[in-house]
């Protein structure tokens, strides 16, 4: 079963290779295998604060991942739907 989520998740700052030009992406996407990502903080990436170090990103994932998630300290699942 493949899900949608809210996930609050630390970001992190990293360069892109083709531009030159930081951008933010989750750590999430790093820890975990997630199909697709999208920030739906709101906030322009100039504009996140170091502290705290997150944002909302919605998710499509894995039942199994999405359940590994959850039972992570270190992010928060908002809500989740089946699609």
């Amino acid at each position: 079963m493949v899900f949608r989520a809210a996930i609050v998740t630390p970001w992190v700052l990293a360069v892109d290779d083709m531009s030159d030009m930081p951008s933010n992406h989750p750590l999430l996407s790093d820890e975990y295998v997630i199909e697709k990502w999208e920030d739906i903080t709101g906030q322009a990436v100039v504009d996140l604060p170091p502290t705290p170090n997150e944002y909302t990103v919605l998710a499509e994932l894995d039942e199994d991942v999405l359940a590994a998630i959850d039972s992570d300290s270190d992010y928060t699942v908002l809500w989740s739907i089946e699609i």
